[in-house]
């Protein structure tokens, strides 16, 4: 087989703080004497993973690189690493046989040159420094005796004490010129070559005379409007294919994506519609600029915060009808406020925890729960609904709930709340099967299709155009725990038939979080049975719809249930409010918690912020406008009405 080649401009930034298994990091050229160069295994024959096990000395290692002479592998690692380390040497598979020379570069300049190396040495291993080198590259020869059996490993190959990258702010005048006003500076996007090669498909316009645009916020200016960045119909796209899409390398790390928008040429609703994902996940449906500005050559600003895994903020724009269009984009990075400061609002109508709510159009809806505790021991449930309008601080009654539901699971979509499962009326209710849908515009609640069974205190989370209700727990018909739920059942929203199975949920539990953030859904915390006193856990796990597996993740800090309703996503982070943590020994009761913790799924670790102004059993939280708004919730004497916002 010939020398295998090839190059690639590095998109993806995937180095973190640390230290880097090399073997992970895209190349950003690569050749090699004998087929590929093979990761995590010997060289081999013409496939890409047909090498062996690589082995230098009788010891194997799972990460490296299998080479032959001669071969040259070039990374990008921007400065930010101080050393390289490897394991080098010839590949046990060809014996005695076999003879190189290693080599490390960086930025050109040659760092470090192995002595002529053979199948009968021992494994080398050696440290490099590259402070401040950009680029490595690792070279094998041939040490001037032909090629023959010269397959060299880079084992353990390792980006030693690496320093976190240095978040850009990325601004593109899409369609436009470079723009600098005010000492903010848009980069041009005329063409895809000035565009940073961010941008695939579509093409620039600009109308002639440009138009006069009302509406510009700083940091954006009219001028920004007068151009687009568009494709889709012209180019004779098909409905739902992807008219254009920007790749912007970044540092891994959470970003806040700001989408500007203008409407140049359409006279009314309806004549453009597109949708638009971002890290895969759709943030717009059936948009219309038009609509949603309230008409022609007016600014309108569309902002997602979203977790970066692979190095790039992905956005792809989908026809719907006629053309897709940006006006500009900006990508910030975005860190979670700390300390946070907690401040009191208006309580709400009713005392309440066990509640079910979240955020709707800018307003916090809160859903039955038990209202109080009868003689100071029963919890007794309610068909109450209300709703909270930040700019007015005003609460607001709605349409009572059809059933006096507590525990149950909820989720949004647009202009809608479902409920899902849950005990019905005063503790111990039965649990139901019931699922309802609420329309926040015309105050109005339908049936849906039932649960398989009926089970209370599981998790209710919608990804993209599914609902998934997963865990929970079964009582008898005298309220006794029966068992926790596995179950884990999916309901499509535009074909809503029945619930289908779906990948059962690992660890069994109730009272969890549930929420879906990047991609990805996360079932978080919760108890078994009705331990709430020494049975809650720590446990987290992410279900990849994609291959519809459920994987650990980084678990709580400490043991935690009740966190139904108070588990939010909040700039590319998840953020779990009060709850329930494990008593003292003897305790029948758990005991109700104030902390507020952080789960980054980039760096997988939690971390605390500012506790809340005291413990809350159950609240409802969410966010709004950028702040995280928490209500209601019980503590040890009972249910409160406590309304606070931190930011």
């Amino acid at each position: 087989m010939p020398p295998v080649s090839g190059s690639a401009t590095l998109g993806a930034q995937t180095i973190d703080p640390g230290d880097n298994t090399l073997s992970n990091e895209p190349f950003a050229s690569v050749s090699n004497g004998w087929g590929p160069v093979e990761r995590n295994r010997s060289n081999g024959e013409t496939g890409g993973t047909d090498g062996r096990t690589l082995t230098l000395n009788g010891v194997a290692y799972s990460q490296g690189f299998g080479t032959h002479a001669a071969s040259s592998m070039t990374f990008d690692v921007q400065g930010r690493c101080q050393t390289f380390t490897a394991d080098i040497g010839v590949d046990d598979e060809v014996g005695t046989w076999g003879s190189v020379v290693f080599q490390v570069y960086g930025d050109g300049v040659k760092l470090y040159e192995s002595p002529r190396l053979t199948g009968a040495d021992a494994a080398r291993p050696i440290s490099v420094p590259i402070a401040g080198r950009r680029v490595l590259r690792l070279d094998v020869s041939d040490a001037g005796d032909g090629r023959d059996y010269d397959h060299a490993d880079w084992a353990r190959a390792m980006l030693r004490s690496c320093a976190a990258a240095t978040a850009p702010e990325v601004r593109l005048n899409a369609g436009g010129p470079a723009l600098t006003v005010a000492g903010v500076t848009w980069a041009a996007c005329t063409a895809a070559s000035s565009c940073q090669n961010a941008v695939t498909g579509g093409f620039a316009y600009t109308p002639s005379p440009p138009p006069a645009i009302a509406g510009a916020a700083a940091p954006a200016t009219p001028e920004l409007y007068q151009s687009e960045w568009t494709g889709g119909a012209t180019q004779g796209v098909p409905e739902g294919s992807s008219a254009f899409a920007f790749r912007v390398p970044v540092p891994n790390g959470s970003y806040r994506v700001a989408l500007h928008f203008t409407e140049l040429n359409k006279s009314a609703a309806g004549q453009r519609l597109f949708d638009v994902t971002l890290e895969g996940t759709t943030v717009l449906r059936n948009f219309d600029i038009y609509a949603e500005a309230g008409g022609a050559n007016r600014a309108l600003v569309r902002r997602f915060d979203s977790p970066v895994k692979d190095g790039a903020v992905d956005l792809n724009f989908i026809r719907r009808v006629e053309n897709a269009k940006l006006s500009a984009l900006e990508i910030t990075p975005v860190s979670l406020p700390a300390p946070l400061t907690w401040s009191g609002l208006k309580p709400a109508p009713s005392t309440l925890y066990e509640a079910q709510g979240g955020a709707v159009g800018g307003r916090l809806y809160v859903l039955g729960g038990f209202y109080t505790n009868l003689n100071g021991r029963t919890p007794a449930a309610t068909t109450g609904a209300w709703v909270y309008d930040p700019p007015g601080a005003v609460w607001s009654s709605l349409k009572a709930i059809p059933d006096a539901v507590t525990h149950a699971g909820t989720a949004t979509d647009g202009p809608y709340l479902y409920v899902a499962g849950g005990f019905l009326g005063n503790h111990p209710g039965p649990t139901t099967n019931h699922v309802w849908r609420y329309d926040t515009r015309t105050d109005a609640w339908t049936a849906l299709p039932p649960l398989p069974v009926a089970v209370g205190a599981g998790a209710l989370v919608r990804v993209e155009r599914t609902l998934h209700f997963f865990g929970g727990v079964l009582r008898d018909s005298n309220g006794s725990y029966v068992r926790d739920s596995a179950d884990h059942w999916t309901l499509d929203l535009d074909r809503p038939a029945a619930w289908q199975p779906d990948t059962p949920l690992p660890n069994p539990r109730n009272h969890l979080g549930g929420i879906a953030l990047g991609g990805l859904m996360y079932a978080v915390g919760g108890q078994h049975l009705g331990n709430e006193a020494t049975d809650n856990v720590t446990d987290v796990h992410a279900y990849d719809p994609a291959t519809r597996t459920w994987t650990a993740v980084r678990s709580l800090p400490i043991p935690l249930g009740h966190i139904a309703a108070s588990t939010v996503a909040w700039r590319g982070r998840i953020v779990v409010v009060g709850g329930v943590t494990t008593s003292s020994a003897g305790a029948v009761e758990g005991k109700e918690s104030a902390t507020v913790y952080a789960y980054d799924p980039v760096t997988d670790a939690w971390s605390s912020l500012t506790a809340l102004p005291d413990v809350r059993q159950s609240p409802v939280a969410d966010i709004i406008g950028d702040a995280l708004y928490v209500t209601t919730g019980a503590t040890a004497s009972g249910p409160t009405a406590t309304t606070w916002i931190g930011r």
